[in-house]
């Protein structure tokens, strides 16, 4: 068994899409920086979470800059 260590980002952007029902396997390309999902899922699904936890994130920061 290997090791993976991934960056914070990587690190949500696999657990928000595990948690979809349907996967069989998920694999990160570092290098072309695609995430490849396979199983019986709507590929809709898969963009629309990894979109909510972008738009979640983006949010934080924004909140966190206006605190300073």
């Amino acid at each position: 068994m290997k090791k993976v260590v991934l960056n914070k980002g990587k690190q949500k952007a696999m657990k928000a899409v595990s948690g979809l029902s349907g996967i069989d396997s998920i694999a990160m390309d570092m290098k072309e920086k695609k995430l490849t999902v396979i199983g019986d899922i709507d590929p809709a699904d898969v963009v629309s979470k990894l979109r909510k936890m972008k738009a979640r994130r983006k949010e934080r920061k924004r909140t966190q800059m206006n605190n300073r």
